[in-house]
C-alpha cells in the first residue's frame, strides 16, 4: 500500500513542481515534500 501511494504522490509532485515554479511555493510546496 505504501508504495500505490508513492506512485501516486510521484505523479502528483511532477504536477505540483510545475506549479511550484511559478510561485506556489508559498503553502503547496509543504505539501508535496
Amino acid at each position: 500500500m505504501a508504495r500505490i501511494k508513492r506512485a501516486v504522490h510521484a505523479r502528483k509532485k511532477k504536477n505540483a513542481y510545475f506549479k511550484a515554479a511559478k510561485g506556489y511555493r508559498g503553502g503547496r510546496g509543504r505539501l508535496w515534500r
